[in-house]
């Protein structure tokens, strides 16, 4: 059966940075549908996106729930086969590299494929958290119903799917992208930036525990295509 792909796209205060990301992702020809879901915004980008961008179909949440409920929002709107997850704040996306990805997804007969961030410093490459907690990914509809089944809060998608990958033995790979991610401290400030980054480090660490993250660290998601 042929795969058909919804990209999923939540955002939270993003201002111009979403109108950016989606001036290239409506580019994707692959792309069946795009969903972009408002996690409760203060400021003005909902009312720019549909005057950008009419055929972007859009969602709001009343209030912030965090990222993982934005995704689930999304999800249960979907009418295709697969997601593309990708954050609303990435630098140097392209629409080819997008196409590449599902192309390199569908060739290698892939459960997932994850897109590793490019800007990530040491600490985080030692860690492998460039590619395990990247927010760009390709996998079906089943696997992330399965994976909401779970009710992974907040910041613990990246490590649910990982773990239901893991533990389902699926064949995941990962491939090197260009993608630039902005940080929180700069959205949001200093203070407020480091204490969103303690609380998704918490909430990681929450749900997987010390012996399933190091595990990934290991062995998860260790091919590249």
């Amino acid at each position: 059966m042929k795969h058909t792909y919804t990209c999923i796209i939540p955002f939270y205060n993003e201002s111009t940075r979403i109108l950016d990301t989606l001036e290239i992702v409506t580019q994707v020809n692959a792309f069946s549908e795009i969903i972009c879901i408002d996690d409760g915004s203060s400021d003005n980008a909902l009312i720019d996106i549909q005057k950008q961008f009419p055929e972007v179909q859009l969602m709001t949440l009343p209030t912030n729930r965090g990222k993982s409920d934005a995704i689930a929002a999304g999800l249960h709107a979907t009418e295709t086969s697969h997601i593309f997850l990708i954050d609303a704040d990435l630098r140097s996306l392209s629409d080819e590299e997008l196409s590449s990805a599902i192309k390199k997804y569908e060739t290698h007969h892939l459960d997932m494929l994850i897109l590793g961030r490019h800007d990530s410093n040491l600490f985080v490459k030692m860690n492998r958290g460039d590619i395990l907690f990247s927010g760009q990914r390709i996998l079906s509809v089943t696997d992330l119903h399965h994976i909401f089944s779970i009710s992974p809060d907040k910041y613990q998608l990246e490590i649910a799917i990982n773990t239901y990958m893991r533990k389902k033995n699926a064949r995941v790979a990962w491939m090197p992208s260009s993608l630039l991610n902005t940080y929180k401290s700069k959205k949001w400030g200093f203070f407020s930036g480091v204490s969103h980054e303690l609380s998704m480090a918490w909430d990681i660490i929450k749900y997987a525990g010390p012996r399933e993250y190091l595990r990934q660290i290991r062995l998860f998601a260790k091919q590249q295509v």
